[in-house]
């Protein structure tokens, strides 16, 4: 973890490397995300953020399939480019296709990713960007623009924000003194705006149309809401489904779709991933034992806890608890 502050002791520049998805969420304060981790092997996010005068700049990696909820702060306008190639999964219920820009401006969102993803996002403060955009179109700001999606543009524009912002991250995270210079911050913060506006316009063109939820895709996201909460209850799925208001079969279907696992399995893995929390935040508490936290999750053999945890996480539980401690 490093933090780079400027001479008003602001911090312009800060970096992260984890595997701990708790911790990674606690580093990004004002953007309200959750972490899970879908598939097995060690996880592994890479986190930097650069911030300028009315836009942040970040980047965002990890190597294994997983979900992402988020309720990001109402001041800002994220804007997102996917720069991993044949990063598989969807956004706010729409598959993704290669390298697409997102979005994710219309309040609360969710990704789910089934092997890996690296990004970079400029996320403008709202009023700000709406002011800008005015001054330069004498225009009313687009509607459509604030819709969480993933949306059709130009690829010439959103190649050219990729590498803009990516190249912009870099030269910042190697000189942060320019960061002390406001024609510079000024500079950098009205060229993210170009570059932004470059991949939006496009987008005005190709009206393409929302589509809602359909019946099964609500009754999955009711489940996963359900499950953030609920899931130490061990919860069967004659439950699930009455949670979702759809048949087993159809629940099962969705479930498969949109996470590539079974409403069951998606309930283990939400267990494991809370155990594993409790085990690398066990620091200061050395009364902690495997077998409390394993009960907490409703793991009541210990032993088949330790098989399915060490499956998941590349070590055992007891291996957690030592290093966090």
């Amino acid at each position: 973890m490093l933090n780079v502050s400027n001479n008003h002791g602001e911090q312009r520049i800060r970096l992260l490397s984890t595997s701990d998805n708790g911790l990674l969420s606690h580093f990004q304060p004002g953007k309200n995300r959750i972490y899970t981790q879908l598939m097995p092997g060690e996880f592994h996010a890479q986190y930097t953020e650069v911030n300028l005068d009315h836009v942040q700049l970040f980047t965002e990696s990890f190597n294994l399939g997983a979900r992402i909820q988020a309720n990001p702060d109402k001041r800002f306008l994220p804007f997102a480019a996917i720069i991993s190639n044949g990063t598989l999964g969807s956004f706010y219920g729409c598959d993704l296709p290669d390298k697409p820009f997102i979005q994710a401006t219309g309040g609360e969102w969710d990704i789910q990713v089934l092997n890996q993803l690296q990004y970079v996002c400029a996320a403008f403060e709202r009023e700000h960007f709406y002011i800008q955009y005015q001054r330069l179109t004498e225009q009313a700001f687009p509607k459509q623009w604030l819709s969480s999606r993933v949306a059709s543009t130009s690829d010439s524009a959103l190649i050219a924000y990729r590498l803009g912002l990516q190249r912009m991250i870099l030269l910042l995270q190697q000189n942060p003194m320019l960061l002390n210079y406001p024609s510079i911050c000024k500079l950098l913060g009205d060229t993210a705006m170009k570059l932004v506006l470059d991949v939006l316009t496009p987008t005005l063109e190709r009206r393409e149309e929302l589509k809602p939820f359909s019946k099964r895709n609500l009754g999955v996201r009711r489940v996963i809401e359900f499950l953030d909460s609920n899931a130490h209850l061990l919860p069967t799925i004659a439950e699930l489904c009455q949670v979702a208001n759809l048949s087993e079969r159809s629940l099962q279907y969705g479930f498969r779709e949109m996470l590539g696992v079974t409403p069951i399995q998606y309930l283990r893995v939400v267990r494991l991933n809370g155990a594993h929390r409790d085990l690398i935040r066990a620091d200061h508490q050395g009364n902690v034992k495997v077998v409390n936290i394993a009960l907490k999750w409703g793991f009541l053999e210990l032993g088949r806890f330790a098989k399915d945890y060490y499956r998941f996480y590349n070590q055992l539980p007891s291996q957690t608890l030592k290093q966090a401690r």
